[in-house]
């Protein structure tokens, strides 16, 4: 229960800017607004009723079809920021309503064309923002927390205005709610994501008081609430239920106050789970039952579906038994009905070709920055040839040609190495992308024809290999973009004290689905909770996924990769990933990890036929150099192979 209210916490988060600035209108005020929309001409003044009509709605009311008009007539008219306000009303619509796959499909739209020139970034971030939450409510909690971080950063570039100050306060507000799911969900809570939580509640709170000076008296009471209910929630993590209750109904009667309908539903059940906590199974059914009626009111069954479940151990703790099972059993069905596999497929689909997108635009923008560096190279060559005349002139000639001449070999191999890595780049794009994107291509066509039979069986089998297809491509796309970052001197290495269980957990955990794919056991080897590791996260990251992903490729179906960490001395750290596989002959590991390596593709396919293209070793080669580190390949054929890692001790 306390997993599903943490999703709630998340998926709850405001994806508007009007959610406070502006008290909902009452039925008349709406209806005259319909009055005034069914005689105004398709212009400017159309576009604004629209636009009231939409943030003024009270929950229960579909704005879809204004929003929809309101995007039609702003394209029509040119009105770009327009156009970026409906593409974000009709975000949240759907999201309210929990159509998850077309809620990404506007938030993704209204990232590409803010990104346009001119940008504007906070569209942007609340596109960004958006994403977060929707992948809050699909579970997907690491993803959500790297969009809502990604929003408040692009948000912070933007100049200050007020918009900006509440756009940065509902993505500290998401942000909130994802470490207190990772803290309730971790069974070790470190020090670091404790006070990483207590940071975003004291920005929260930094900006509320920020909006107050700019008189949006509204805001400051919505975000000072918001802070409240993280506050609750911290006192939840640390036993202390007493405070628990008090900052929750604190935050409860602000939002009522606010007349923010959804928020007090959502709170309300938040309550009703911790008034259950402390023995008050009456007052927690009866606050479950108000959220479960307000949910089905506003025809969110996800939401309903949550209530009802803490409406049955309500129900269960005053010894209705009978009356509790049956409302359980009602919470799952509206549960699979809302979050049914088609979505959560389709929505899969969205957000890999969105990341694709993303990605592929990165690699263009550094081939484009190799470019620009090849021009200014030739730039200079031409410099150094009239340097060369006018130094001759005046009787140097001789001593600065063989200068010249040197600086002229080095301008040429930096062009030729300029364009290998260009040339690689592209091979490798166009060979190790043609098999993952057919892959996805065939699934596509499998789900079309599976719907049309109404095969759910079949339909079933699907998802693990959908993720299987997914894992690959974006793996590919994450090793060429750091690859081409490393060519082109963009990746910093930034090293600084690392968690070992947090990171091979998480590790573990990216590769879980794989792994159940494959059925192959895939283990973490207890750590010690306050070992660490100096190293640059990122780096560590892609040589850990790498290794992992190279051992449940070369491990058959009923074996076991084992992830540990053991201690070098004083002399470091070591990193074992360890796999039950065929082996390495002593030739192929020379051939693999020796310099001829750029030269000479190994070719090993997978047990499974995976085929590999060799990159994503050569980068954890690079990165383990980066580190003073080595990377080893301890095997012989027919008993398996350990990838050893060894980080120096830091200086």
């Amino acid at each position: 229960m306390r997993s599903l209210l943490l999703a709630l916490l998340l998926t709850t988060g405001l994806l508007a800017e009007t959610a406070w600035a502006q008290v909902p209108a009452s039925a008349p005020a709406t209806d005259s607004l319909r009055r005034l929309l069914a005689t105004a001409p398709a212009d400017t003044n159309r576009l604004n009723i629209l636009l009231q009509l939409c943030s003024q709605a009270p929950p229960e009311m579909d704005v879809q079809p204004y929003a929809r008009e309101g995007l039609q007539l702003a394209q029509r008219l040119r009105s770009r920021e327009k156009e970026l306000t409906f593409l974000s009303v009709l975000n949240l619509a759907n999201y309210r309503r929990q159509d998850y796959p077309a809620a990404a499909r506007y938030a993704q739209e209204l990232m590409r064309k803010a990104l346009q020139p001119p940008a504007e970034p906070l569209f942007a971030a609340q596109a960004l923002t958006n994403l977060g939450n929707i992948a809050g409510a699909e579970g997907n909690y690491a993803e959500a927390r790297r969009y809502f971080w990604q929003g408040v950063r692009l948000a912070e570039s933007a100049p200050p205005t007020p918009r900006r100050l509440r756009i940065l306060a509902y993505g500290y507000s998401n942000l909130t709610g994802g470490y207190s799911f990772q803290l309730q969900e971790s069974s070790t809570r470190p020090d670091s994501l404790i006070e990483r939580m207590r940071y975003c509640i004291r920005q929260n709170i930094r900006l509320a008081k920020e909006l107050r000076a700019t008189g949006d008296e509204r805001s400051y009471r919505g975000h000072l609430a918001n802070a409240w209910d993280a506050l609750a929630d911290l006192a939840d993590l640390n036993h202390r239920l007493d405070s628990a209750l008090y900052y929750k109904r604190l935050a409860l009667k602000s939002f009522r106050e606010l007349g923010d309908a959804r928020l007090v539903m959502t709170r309300q059940q938040h309550l009703a789970n911790l008034e259950l906590s402390a023995g008050n199974a009456a007052t927690a059914a009866a606050l479950a039952r108000e959220s479960k009626q307000a949910a089905h009111a506003m025809g969110s069954p996800v939401d309903e579906a949550y209530a009802a479940e803490t409406l049955a151990q309500a129900l269960d703790a005053q010894g209705r038994s009978h009356e509790a099972f049956q409302t359980l059993r009602r919470s799952y069905a509206l549960r699979d009905t809302a979050l049914g596999a088609e979505k959560r497929a389709a929505l899969a689909q969205l957000q890999v070709s969105f990341e694709t997108e993303r990605k592929e635009a990165r690699i263009r923008e550094l081939t484009q920055q190799q470019k620009l560096r090849q021009v200014e190279a030739e730039r200079q060559q031409q410099r150094l040839w009239t340097l060369a005349a006018v130094l001759g002139v005046v009787g140097l000639a001789l001593a600065v040609a063989g200068v010249l001449y040197w600086r002229l070999r080095r301008s040429r191999a930096q062009l030729a190495a300029l364009a290998a890595s260009k040339d690689r780049l592209y091979a490798l794009v166009a060979h190790d992308l043609r098999g993952p994107v057919q892959a996805l291509d065939g699934l596509g066509n499998m789900i079309a024809y599976y719907l049309r039979r109404a095969d759910l069986a079949a339909l079933t089998q699907l998802p693990p290999l959908v993720s299987q297809a997914v894992t690959s491509v974006n793996q590919l796309l994450d090793n060429l973009l750091h690859w081409a970052a490393s060519q082109t001197g963009e990746l910093s290495f930034q090293p600084s004290p690392q968690p070992l269980a947090l990171l091979l957990n998480e590790c573990a955990s990216l590769w879980s689905t794989t792994a159940l794919a494959n059925q192959v056991e895939l283990r973490v080897a207890p750590v010690a909770e306050d070992a660490t590791l100096w190293a640059d996260p990122q780096m560590l990251r892609t040589v850990l996924r790498n290794l992992v992903g190279n051992a449940l490729k070369f491990t058959p179906t009923g074996g076991t990769v084992l992830l540990a960490a053991e201690p070098a001395g004083d002399d470091g750290q070591y990193l074992r990933i360890t796999d039950s596989g065929p082996g390495i002959s002593p030739d192929d590991i020379a051939t693999l990890l020796g310099p001829e390596n750029g030269k000479k593709r190994l070719r090993r396919p997978g047990v499974r036929g995976e085929q590999g293209t060799g990159l994503g070793l050569r980068l954890c080669q690079l990165f383990m150099r980066r580190h003073g580190g080595k990377l080893e390949l301890l095997s012989q054929p027919g008993s398996g192979t350990t990838a050893q890692l060894w980080f120096p001790a830091p200086r």
